[in-house]
């Protein structure tokens, strides 16, 4: 979809020079929705691109005129909805919840002007977006810095599309978003059914700018099915027995000149743009759940998904859909249409925590740590080399990471080069250098961005952690140690060790204790033995043979987390002297099967087992 010029909407809109306010309506038409009108709600009028248009301002029962100004949300409906129908059922909920809730009639429908009518147009429905966010930005009632968008069904594409570029637009939630994109739109209605609907599209553009004769099929039908929304249903939405989405007001007509613009809209790609707060409410049995997924995929900024049960239709108007989704972006606006000096005291709040994380980490104090962490706290570090963790998933996951610390580590320090907060007033972005001393010797110095998220609570919720990979292998020493290489290093250092006879280099290699399975070179059963016994016994069995030859294969080594399997063959040769210069050779070959733990030594070896395959010659 072209892409529109924000300048050009809000001159050509002159929303706020035609604003128009009318007295408070006692009631509105009923919606079919369960929860009854509520607070004060106000006919309203704009202007959006020289089209005179229609909305309703639905306010708190307890706000009162002059009183402190509202976090305001415009809910954005399903196509062809007028603002009576689903918009109403959502804007009274939030209205309950204390939020000044707008809903508008879109440009060819309802009570707003422009034509042909019952034109379903994504570009002219996006600036009506746009110049309906800036009127309800200068409404008395609502704080202008504190506006967000809702859009159900199809409205969620046109919401998204609007929050790219518009900097009304602070937080964003959909509810049972219909997004789809070209391939999957043809791929719902098939081929031959999409070639039809947009020969019918074209026919009857051309047939418009000719004689402004306007091609209509109903909007709705359990019967027509040429009509734009066919379901045989009787408790289909739009199903006239049904009593749910009939109303007066509405014009069961889809003007078919709108098929090709309405096909072609992608709603799923704009939510790669989208950087505000983002909360998807959505289920199985929703249309085109894939896409749903896909949509909250790609969105950048902070997003939370909220999975919930029941038939698409029934988060329209009916219990307990309509008042679960209408809880959860309630919360979510909640949370994220906050006031200055909320967002000033989350950031002082965020610039905080970020520095009592380094002074804990600094003092090598774990629990303390420990304590900066939400529960579900998450910290990815997407350049680890091989080998390294990349994401450590709760605080249990960050616990086992940071434990070791205090044994590992001599001191630890952090210096900041720069702490900044963001417009996001969870986030805090730090600059910072890192220099540790290890108790093996040496140090390890590197420098690194760190992006910190915060929760309400003042708990770090996220943090992600960039630092140079070559600078982490090439400047810690033993670093390498602690990767898929070092295990196989382990592995390789054993036949040259027991070849040269090195039981110190030897026990090195091995954990404290070890799972032990040679039994079928020398029998009886496996055991548990310690290292110190292990390597003492393969010394003495080895010191008959004047010379060994040990050779083995590349380990093929599979890494889970902090173990590691590792199976390779090998063969021995083993040369004694039998006297008067004569040599008896004894040669055996098999699988062998070895496990490793990563500790913050390194890599040891806590379990061997050879199954022996073949021998040759006399022990």
């Amino acid at each position: 979809m072209n892409q529109l010029n924000r300048r050009q909407i809000l001159l050509a809109g002159g929303a706020s020079a035609a604003a128009l306010i009318a007295a408070p309506l006692a009631a509105v038409a009923q919606t079919g929705g369960t929860n009854p009108p509520t607070g004060v709600i106000k006919r309203v009028k704009f202007v959006s691109e020289k089209t005179d248009m229609a909305g309703r301002l639905f306010l708190p029962a307890s706000h009162k005129p002059g009183a402190a100004k509202l976090p305001a949300v415009l809910v954005v409906g399903p196509w062809l909805n007028i603002k009576e129908q689903v918009p109403t059922n959502y804007a009274k909920r939030l209205a309950d919840k204390g939020f000044a809730a707008f809903v508008i009639d879109f440009r060819h429908w309802g009570e707003s002007g422009g034509q042909p009518r019952e034109y379903e147009s994504p570009k002219h429905k996006i600036a009506d977006i746009h110049n309906a966010l800036r009127f309800l930005s200068e409404r008395p009632e609502v704080d202008g810095d504190r506006i967000g968008v809702l859009g159900v069904c199809f409205g969620a594409g046109y919401v998204a599309a609007a929050a790219t570029d518009d900097p009304y637009i602070k937080s964003v939630a959909t509810i049972a978003a219909w997004v789809h994109d070209v391939p999957s739109v043809t791929k719902l209605f098939g081929e031959e059914e999409v070639a039809r609907r947009r020969k019918v599209g074209r026919e009857a553009v051309t047939e418009y700018r000719a004689n402004k004769t306007v091609a209509y099929v109903p909007a709705a039908s359990d019967s027509d099915k040429t009509a734009a929304m066919f379901s045989p249903d009787p408790k289909f939405y739009y199903a006239p027995k049904a009593g749910r989405g009939i109303l007066p007001e509405w014009k069961n007509r889809y003007a078919v000149l709108g098929w090709e613009e309405w096909l072609d809209f992608d709603g799923i790609a704009p939510a790669a743009r989208v950087k505000q707060p983002l909360m998807v409410v959505h289920s199985d049995d929703s249309a085109l759940p894939d896409n749903a997924r896909r949509f909250y995929a790609l969105a950048k900024g902070p997003k939370e998904l909220v999975w919930l049960e029941g038939e698409h239709t029934r988060f329209y108007d009916t219990e307990p859909q309509i008042t679960r989704a209408a809880d959860a972006v309630a919360g979510h606006f909640a949370k994220t249409l906050t006031s200055a000096a909320e967002r000033a005291e989350r950031s002082r709040a965020a610039l905080a925590g970020t520095q009592e994380f380094f002074a804990a980490l600094e003092a090598m104090d774990v629990p303390r740590f420990l304590n900066v962490w939400a529960e579900d706290g998450v910290q990815e570090m997407p350049y680890s080399p091989p080998g390294f963790p990349k994401r450590l998933d709760g605080r249990a996951a960050i616990e086992k990471q940071y434990a070791p610390l205090p044994a590992a580590y001599t001191g630890m320090n952090f210096p900041l080069t720069r702490l900044a907060a963001t417009d996001d007033p969870h986030t805090v972005i730090a600059e910072y250098g890192g220099s540790i001393g290890l108790k093996s010797g040496g140090r390890y110095d590197n420098r690194y961005v760190g992006v910190f998220t915060f929760d309400d609570a003042g708990k770090l919720k996220h943090y992600s952690e960039y630092f140079d990979p070559f600078t982490l292998l090439s400047g810690f020493p033993g670093a390498a140690a602690m990767g898929p290489d070092g295990a196989r290093t382990v592995l390789e250092a054993l036949p040259r060790l027991a070849d040269t006879r090195d039981w110190a280099g030897m026990r090195k290699l091995f954990a404290g204790e070890v799972d032990f399975d040679y039994t079928s070179v020398a029998g009886g059963k496996p055991a548990r033995v310690k290292a110190d016994d292990l390597v003492a016994g393969w010394g003495q069995g080895l010191s008959r043979y004047k010379q060994t030859k040990h050779n083995f294969s590349t380990p093929e080594i599979k890494i889970e987390g902090d173990a590691a399997r590792a199976t390779f063959t090998g063969q021995a040769t083993h040369v004694r002297e039998t006297g008067g210069g004569k040599e008896t050779r004894w040669s055996c070959g098999g699988d062998y099967t070895y496990r490793l733990a990563r500790t913050p030594e390194g890599w040891k070896i806590i379990a061997a087992k050879f199954d022996m395959i073949w021998e040759q010659g006399d022990r």
